[in-house]
């Protein structure tokens, strides 16, 4: 075991929250993270797992014979697991970790992509297989989504010990796919059967944070990678109803998001290739860029740590630590729900009504693929758009101070 970094201080100040860089020994690419509590946690470095026990402050480094992309902590004990070419465990805070299965040997999960575990002993594997446990990693049981329906597997997320996430890719359609399930893992259904290009841009699902049953949002890349141009856009969906319905945010993100993470049911950060981290204290319908010094490096991996701290890592051995301020409301916060934003008929030609369950619409825009704001005449909820060229577009409607916006495809001649 190595020690990567001398003890360094860190100035912090309660008045304005900065994300701070932590020097550290290391370049390769950081792909994951994820913290035991607001001190001890993990980093996936390629062939290391970096430790630390005191807040990022110091790091040590822990050799493994294979590399790992993917590590999640299971909460308030000792345990994490770590994937990639092998599946390795740690039960004493990541003092050691131990190889429990390797790709090139024959056994259950296939290959590995991601993991993640709810609690000290529900957690799910995601690879060629869907694996789950209920005992903290001892034994994993495979659930009856085999095969899994996508070509490319991107991204787990548990919720509960009943409630679970997968999201990935079907490579054969060019689409994305989001999969549940209800039952710990036995069984999977599907949420999103086919997530549309957006412009012409294939997306898979790669990031999925769910508040609960109900509330959540996906994210997914865009393609070719990490190009502004238009028409290439990620996919950042929100959901209110259980995955019915999915609403854009009003922010418009233009590189690959690769992360997602939330403190609590308002406040969260969206991570791209770019190195830009995108904060919301609304629950994910509003984001801001809080201009973090990345250099650019991608943002692979946002955790929260102890409901205090969050941690960024990314390429070239990027480390970010960003320090919560403390709520004042010791009560749990929830986010308020939206009222439904409907277009019809969409697809349309000519006009256009703006429905939104009865709510009052204090403003409504039409942004076309490049973000801009166009000018469409609007008579109460009506908009004509006749003069429209035949495409893809957003409407934004803003609806007791929060925005709602939905996709609308124009088909004039």
């Amino acid at each position: 075991m190595a020690i990567l970094y001398c003890c360094f201080h860190l100035t912090t100040t309660r008045v304005v929250a900065q994300w701070v860089v932590l020097p550290i020994n290391q370049t390769n690419k950081l792909s994951a993270s994820s913290f035991l509590n607001k001190d001890i946690g993990f980093v996936a470095a390629g062939r290391e797992i970096l430790r630390t026990v005191d807040g990022g402050l110091r790091w040590t480094s822990v050799p493994v014979s294979n590399s790992v992309w993917s590590i999640s902590a299971a909460k308030h004990s000792l345990v994490a697991f770590a994937v990639g070419e092998a599946i390795y465990r740690t039960i004493n805070a990541g003092e050691t970790w131990d190889s429990i299965y390797k790709q090139n040997e024959n056994g259950p999960f296939g290959s590995t992509v991601d993991v993640s575990f709810s609690s000290t002993t529900y957690g799910c594997i995601l690879g060629s297989v869907l694996e789950f446990t209920t005992n903290g990693g001892s034994s994993w049981n495979v659930g009856e989504a085999v095969p899994l329906p996508f070509s490319d597997p991107l991204s787990v997320f548990a919720l509960s010990e009943r409630i679970a996430y997968a999201g990935g890719f079907f490579s054969e359609y060019m689409v994305g796919a989001l999969m549940k399930t209800t039952d710990g893992g036995i069984t999977w259904r599907h949420i999103i059967n086919h997530l549309p290009p957006f412009g012409g841009a294939p997306n898979g699902i790669r990031a999925i944070h769910f508040f609960s049953e109900s509330v959540g949002i996906i994210a997914g890349p865009l393609d070719p990678p990490q190009s502004p141009s238009p028409p290439w856009r990620p996919h950042v969906l929100r959901t209110n109803d259980g995955g019915q319905t999915w609403q854009m945010p009003e922010y418009i993100f233009w590189y690959d998001v690769n992360t997602i993470a939330f403190a609590d049911s308002l406040r969260g950060f969206i991570g791209d290739a770019a190195g830009n981290i995108y904060s919301t204290t609304d629950g994910g319908i509003t984001w801001k860029n809080d201009n973090v010094p990345s250099s650019g490096r991608s943002i692979n991996s946002i955790c929260v740590a102890g409901g205090s701290r969050v941690f960024a890592v990314g390429d070239s051995g990027l480390i970010l630590r960003f320090d919560l301020p403390v709520s004042v409301d010791e009560h749990p916060i929830t986010a308020s729900p939206l009222p439904a934003l409907r277009l019809l008929p969409n697809p349309a030609t000519g006009s256009v009504r703006v429905e939104t369950g009865g709510a009052e619409i204090a403003t409504v825009n039409v942004v076309d693929i490049l973000g801009k704001v166009l000018d469409v005449p609007r008579s109460g909820a009506t908009l004509d758009t006749s003069m429209l060229p035949a495409g893809m577009y957003v409407v934004m409607a803003r609806v007791n101070n929060a925005v709602k916006s939905a996709m609308l495809m124009i088909c004039n001649p």
